[in-house]
């Protein structure tokens, strides 16, 4: 199980804003013994604690905030930690004085995403690039399978949406009520399911009642946009990959029955997690645009 296809175009553009108050390091392997946990506030290696303290780092939480297996341990990320000091302290100063020392790999700020344009037309120029790529042509072969998961990592999916509903990824592993589904549509409009909101990990992914996805922005199950002013691009990108097609609505979505899964990231921190969380869920391809 793993991610087949991912589309890595974070970095397209030069960015300069970055989380205040915290840096993004992988530590040596010498180090693993003393990095035990998800969270601390010291190593107990007396000169590194003391270098670390200096520069008021006051806790270093694991950058994974899920249960790590045996192919992430062998690939390091055990050893990616966030270091987290007061928000008015120089990062850039940070990342400087760390860079360098025998006991980190690698040394870098907590970079804000940067998202590529959108066009906000209703149909996307009537959607020519469709004919362009022979869509229509491979759909007389296709219509994509309801088996394959695109993950969608953005600033959030309105899931919620008439032309997305259908093919939002439900997480089964988390059906806690057995009926089958994890929304359902209850006054109105698309919920939830209430039966399976137990406030429990059913599947054991370190995320509770995560139905459909997760939103590690804010940390919670509903990775619904914002309001921001460009917190539509996610929900855009969701349409292009596999809104509803033939359905009379909207749009037509290059997946056709493919299912969209979620997941909202603003930071790289978050999409480092989108893409492990992803990953465990079985997602065939992933895409950050």
């Amino acid at each position: 199980m793993g991610i087949l296809v991912v589309i890595p175009i974070l970095f397209s553009i030069p960015n300069t804003n970055y989380k205040k108050g915290e840096v993004i390091v992988e530590f040596n392997e010498s180090l693993r013994p003393f990095l035990s946990g998800l969270s601390q506030t010291t190593t107990g290696i007396k000169e590194l604690d003391t270098f670390l303290k200096s520069l008021e780092i006051s806790n270093l939480k694991r950058l994974i905030d899920q249960p790590l297996t045996q192919k992430a341990v062998e690939m390091g990320l055990d050893l990616v930690y966030i270091l987290q000091f007061p928000e008015e302290k120089d990062a850039i100063e940070v990342v400087n004085k760390l860079r360098g020392k025998t006991w980190f790999k690698s040394v870098d700020l907590n970079y804000r995403l940067k998202f590529l344009e959108i066009p906000n037309d209703p149909y996307f120029s009537s959607q020519w690039g469709l004919t362009k790529i022979h869509a229509p042509a491979a759909w007389d072969h296709t219509h994509g399978s309801n088996q394959i998961i695109l993950a969608i990592d953005d600033t959030g999916v309105d899931w919620k949406h008439s032309d997305l509903t259908a093919n939002i990824f439900q997480n089964l592993g988390e059906d806690a009520d057995g009926d089958g589904h994890t929304i359902e549509y209850i006054g109105g409009t698309w919920q939830l399911d209430p039966g399976d909101l137990n406030n429990v990990d059913d599947d054991g992914n370190g995320k509770t009642d995560d139905l459909i996805g997760w939103d590690f922005y804010d940390n919670d199950n509903d990775p619904m946009p914002g309001t921001g002013p460009d917190d539509d691009h996610g929900t855009h990108v969701a349409g292009i990959a596999s809104a509803v097609t033939n359905n009379a609505t909207g749009i037509a979505g290059l997946g056709y029955n493919c299912k969209i899964l979620p997941i909202r990231s603003y930071y790289v921190s978050d999409a480092v997690n989108g893409v492990y969380y992803a990953t465990n869920l079985g997602a065939d391809a992933y895409n950050m645009s």
